[in-house]
């Protein structure tokens, strides 16, 4: 996974991470945000199928930040809404409880172990 960093405060770091698949070139593509304070790594889900591998390649980020939870938003607007859901609750992801109150998001957390 790629990883490129911009510093935007104190206690937090924005991130663009990159994923590709060396067996057809693809690339998958997150923006994030990692809350140093509350070791939180936000991530804005791309609108496309996910492969598994890159899904566990932001867990590992998640981790390697010493972060306690990785929390992914997924737009209710996306065409493959409901199966990228069902691939993050594949990995353990949890649907948050505020997600019913937030419209037009849904948000998923997955705890990590330390």
């Amino acid at each position: 996974m790629l990883r490129d960093e911009f510093a935007c405060g104190s206690d937090s770091l924005l991130l663009v991470l990159r994923a590709t698949d060396p067996n057809d070139k693809t690339s998958t593509v997150w923006n994030a945000f990692v809350d140093e304070k509350k070791q939180r790594l936000f991530v804005q889900s791309p609108a496309s199928f996910i492969k598994r591998e890159p899904l566990l390649s932001l867990l590992d980020l998640g981790e390697s930040l010493e972060c306690q939870e990785v929390v992914v938003s997924v737009s209710k607007s996306t065409p493959d809404f409901e199966k990228l859901v069902r691939n993050y609750q594949y990995l353990g992801f949890q649907l948050a409880p505020l997600s019913k109150n937030v419209s037009d998001h849904a948000l998923l957390v997955y705890s990590i172990d330390a």
